[in-house]
This record gives C-alpha cells, structure tokens and sequence, in this order.
C-alpha cells in the first residue's frame, strides 16, 4: 500500500513536498529567570546574575500545519509510522544553524542529559507508547555528544489535561506534579561523587504553549541540583505554539 500525505492525500509519501513547505522554523528564544521572562542571551553573560532558576526555551518549530497534523495523528491515532518524518524535522533543527544558539546555552565541560516531559498517567494507559520518548528515539545523540536518558520523572499523576485549562489554571495544575526517578537522583549523586561540578539537561516536549510545563518541570530540577550542590544548566525544546503567549 502507496503512503499518502497526512495534509492533502496525495500519494507517494507521508508529507508531499509541496506541503512540507508549509513547515516553518520558529524564531522564537524565551529565557526564563526565575519565573520571569527576559530576553535569551548566551549561557556566560545570560545567566550570571539571575539569583534563582535560570533556563532557555527554544521553540523548534510553529505548531500548525502540517506538523499539527503529523502530532495529532501520532498521539490521538497512534499512527506511529509519522515518527520517522517528525523525527527527522527534529534532527534538522538541531543540525543547522538554530542549533548554534543551543550550544550556547549549555556548557561544553558538562556532560549533557537530555530527556523528555513525562506523560500524563492516563494518558500513557491509553496509548500504550510515549510520543516524546517515540521522536527522541531515532536520532542518533551521541553522535551530538548527549546522553539520552529518556526517563527522569515518573508518569504525571492526579492532573488535568494542559489543554483543557487557561494559562492561570496550567501553571497550578502542574505545581505538584513532577516527580524524579530515584534512578536519576541517584544517577546525579553519582556524578557529584566523581567530582563532575555541573550537568546540562535538555529536556523535549512535543508542544510548548505556556511554558508552564517547563517551568515546573525544570524547577523540581533546579530543586534537586541545589540540594546535590551540582551546577545545572537548563534548556528546553518544543514545537511552539503561538497562540499561548510563550
């Protein structure tokens, strides 16, 4: 059986040429300091300062069409034969020039974790699969010197679907949800033991609207580095949606 374009039925492929055209980079570079927003400067001059949590969020791409297709079929249709197209424009972004402001949002004699926001409990019930953890697979992170640790925080637990919710409610509902995996704590007391001064993690999620995730995400994270006494640099990555005031 031929592939059809998910956008406008042609056959031949997943995504026709014509309609990945549609696909567009986003501009948007948002660095957070302490739950302000500020404007996103390199990690030796952007940081220095800041006097709490500290993090860069990069949105890859602009969530619509035909990417919101692509996202939607894959999470809502478990259509996981898109994840190699999704994966790929992923692995586009972070080869080209957009990756250049990443590296300078992390330091390079840190080793570097990246990872992904967890799933709602429910959720991952009723799929059965992961979608972040399904985009992240296929690239090849050691080639891009990370470590790809997948899991940090258990399944969110006892919350509301984030888009159901206006930005106010969103950022309550995930206040306590993030929780780490003993693995990882334990993982970063190891790193302490052997003397290593800091860590950069990157973690995905498919979209970014508010930033609410992130922030509450990166924050149990901040949490943990304090109590270590481990320095810990943060970015974030997303396809973004323009329509939550990121």
């Amino acid at each position: 059986m031929w592939p059809v374009c998910v956008a406008c039925g042609k056959y031949g492929t997943n995504l026709c040429e014509e309609c990945a055209r549609g696909v567009r980079f986003a501009t948007r570079r948002v660095a957070v300091c302490s739950g302000v927003r500020r404007e996103a400067k390199p990690l030796s001059s952007g940081s220095v300062g800041c006097g709490g949590l500290y993090y860069t969020l990069f949105g890859m791409y602009v969530y619509s069409e035909p990417l919101k297709t692509l996202l939607l079929r894959l999470k809502y249709r478990r259509d996981t034969f898109l994840v190699r197209t999704l994966s790929w424009y992923i692995y586009f972004y972070l080869s080209k020039d957009p990756f250049l402001f990443l590296l300078k949002s992390i330091n390079h004699a840190f080793p570097t974790i990246i990872a992904i926001i967890p799933p709602r409990k429910e959720s991952l019930k009723k799929r059965g699969f992961i979608p972040n953890e399904l985009l992240l697979r296929p690239v090849n992170w050691e080639n891009l010197g990370f470590f790809f640790y997948k899991h940090i925080f258990y399944p969110l637990s006892d919350i509301k679907p984030q888009h159901t919710l206006n930005a106010i409610s969103r950022a309550f509902n995930l206040k306590r949800a993030f929780v780490l995996k003993r693995e990882f704590i334990t993982t970063i007391l190891e790193l302490k033991s052997l003397n290593i001064s800091g860590i950069n993690l990157i973690l995905f999620d498919d979209v970014v609207s508010t930033g609410a995730t992130f922030y509450w995400a990166f924050k149990k994270l901040y949490d943990l580095c304090n109590y270590v006494r481990i320095k810990c640099n943060f970015v974030g990555m997303a396809f973004l949606d323009n329509s939550g005031g990121v």
